[in-house]
């Protein structure tokens, strides 16, 4: 139950973890098991027939084999003189960077698949003429893809370098200083084109990598409490 209750808490701790399909169950499993999941798709939408209703349908997924690879963990220990030596809290104290520590671990996980032998559709940019425009390019290649559109279904992750250039961008800066001033106060990015921006520092530079957008479907994270 413990377990459980930190998988979900770290999803609050690392958006990221709500941008990508997830599974985190409650079911013990043991590192090396095959975990049959799901991607949810878009359903079809039919016409009412009037003798019938509607017509009912599957709901639309996609199965996704998923091999439980890694058994990772943060363990601290306390010995009897240490807790008898003081009145912190000391599991209270710790357990907030432990599960942070975690998260990112598991975040570096995902990043770690975003090769171009995972994903042949790239779109190359210098960062010198990275801008709004370009993001609106990467829209476009997605949408004739079918990629479910809105802020919500997309996310485009930027290295610091790249996501500090798209911030400079005179169309965001413009709409900060009339409309948005957490984009120079808080250092946030309003959506762009569809595109829910995240600034990832720790994305791994493997490919020249400096970005990626997607939707929650493009990637999946299972996780499972230790069986062992």
């Amino acid at each position: 139950l413990v377990t459980q209750r930190v998988l979900e808490l770290l999803k609050f701790q690392f958006p990221m973890l709500n941008r990508v399909s997830t599974d985190f169950s409650d079911v013990q499993s043991r590192k090396g098991q095959a975990v049959v999941s799901r991607i949810v798709g878009i359903p079809t939408v039919v016409d009412y027939d009037p003798a019938n209703g509607w017509v009912d349908q599957d709901a639309s997924t996609t199965d996704v084999t998923v091999t439980l690879n890694k058994q990772r963990g943060v363990p601290h220990t306390f010995t009897a003189d240490v807790l008898a030596s003081t009145v912190r809290r000391l599991f209270d104290e710790v357990a907030a960077a432990q599960s942070y520590a975690l998260a990112k671990d598991m975040v570096d996980a995902l990043y770690a698949v975003i090769t171009s032998g995972n994903y042949s559709n790239a779109t190359t940019q210098a960062q010198n003429g990275f801008a709004r425009s370009t993001v609106i390019g990467m829209g476009v290649a997605l949408n004739k893809r079918g990629v479910p559109q809105g802020a919500q279904n997309r996310t485009l992750l930027l290295n610091s370098d790249y996501f500090g250039t798209l911030a400079s961008d005179s169309a965001i800066v413009t709409l900060a200083a009339y409309q948005k001033p957490e984009i120079i106060e808080a250092g946030t990015l309003p959506d762009v084109h569809g595109f829910s921006g995240v600034d990832a520092p720790n994305l791994p530079t493997t490919g020249n990598l400096t970005g990626f957008g997607f939707s929650k479907s493009a990637l999946l994270i299972v996780a499972r409490p230790d069986s062992d």
